[in-house]
């Protein structure tokens, strides 16, 4: 079997109900996954590695079940953006850990961690620095934006700092890159709807001043930039506005739809799009975007900086 040892103990034996939410999952990726090509594989496969496991007397807890689920289903379709979670009630008397609606757990946490902001500052030499640890799609957010690029504007070069990003929201990530990009640029990613072929992303109006396309940017990236971080990266990097600086990102390019039911009283999320640059014509999905200056992480700042030409 391709699942690891531990998802592969806890789905050894399935309940009915278990059961038949496998078999719901399978049917999800051949009528709603991104890759049409290769969904009814994957389905496939997920019909012969995991619901073909015997059935047992007993359930185990809902949460510990849609973990493993989880990690099957993210190797057998070589997809990190797959995840299962419980919907019913049991699950919240279960146990006092659950997976429940991490979305709403994610909201929760912003004003926490400054709605994704985590440092602006002005570096020696007129060096703009802007950290963001996620992309919230929120009025506050808005706010901080306009406060970072209100303070960089006159800079003479800009360091985007997504190390240990690990995504987000895609209306925060598309106002990040056009921040770099002047009016009437082309657009740095497209949406791929499989059948229905590719669609452009409308630009969005800022209610900040933009950086434009004149000076330098470089992005700084590790292994946990993930999702709407590397989309942020990756199209930039491959528009020609941006130099990344770092480690190879996660590898998450597909976009997760809204959550699908399954039998037995769990939801799953899975990519129904993706983004592909018309640059390349291609993405980062599973090789991450690789650096143009490969360095470890911890000295992806100064190697950044190193890169700049110092001022006349």
């Amino acid at each position: 079997m391709a699942y690891t040892f531990i998802a592969a103990g806890v789905l050894a034996s399935l309940c009915p109900s278990e059961a038949a939410t496998v078999e719901s999952a399978a049917q999800r990726f051949e009528t709603h996954y991104v890759l049409h090509e290769k969904a009814a594989d994957i389905a496939g496969r997920i019909r012969s590695e995991v619901a073909q496991a015997s059935v047992a007397e007993k359930c185990r807890a809902p949460e510990e079940f849609a973990d493993a689920l989880t990690v099957a289903l993210r190797e057998i379709s070589s997809d990190k953006h797959v995840a299962v979670e419980p919907t019913r009630s049991d699950a919240a008397e279960s146990s006092e850990e659950v997976g429940g609606d991490w979305i709403a757990r994610w909201y929760a946490e912003a004003p926490e961690v400054n709605y994704g902001v985590a440092e602006v500052r002005l570096l020696e030499g007129n060096v703009g620095y802007l950290k963001l640890t996620s992309f919230y799609d929120l009025e506050e957010t808005w706010a901080r934006y306009g406060a970072a690029f209100t303070l960089l504007q006159d800079t003479r070069a800009m360091i985007l700092d997504l190390r240990g990003n690990g995504g987000g929201s895609p209306d925060a990530e598309i106002r990040m890159q056009w921040s770099f990009f002047d009016d009437g640029a082309a657009a740095p990613l497209v949406i791929d709807r499989g059948a229905a072929g590719y669609e452009a992303r409308p630009v969005p109006q800022l209610h900040w001043p933009r950086y434009g396309e004149a000076r330098p940017l470089y992005i700084l990236t590790n292994a946990r930039t993930f999702s709407a971080a590397e989309a942020v990266a990756y199209g930039l990097q491959s528009a020609g506005r941006a130099i990344v600086v770092g480690e190879a990102t996660g590898g998450g390019a597909h976009m997760v739809g809204e959550a699908l039911p399954l039998a037995g009283g769990y939801q799953i999320g899975m990519p129904q799009t993706r983004p592909v640059s018309p640059h390349t014509d291609a993405n980062w999905e599973g090789a991450g975007v690789i650096p143009d200056y490969e360095v470890e992480a911890d000295a992806a700042l100064e190697a950044a900086l190193s890169l700049i030409a110092p001022p006349e």
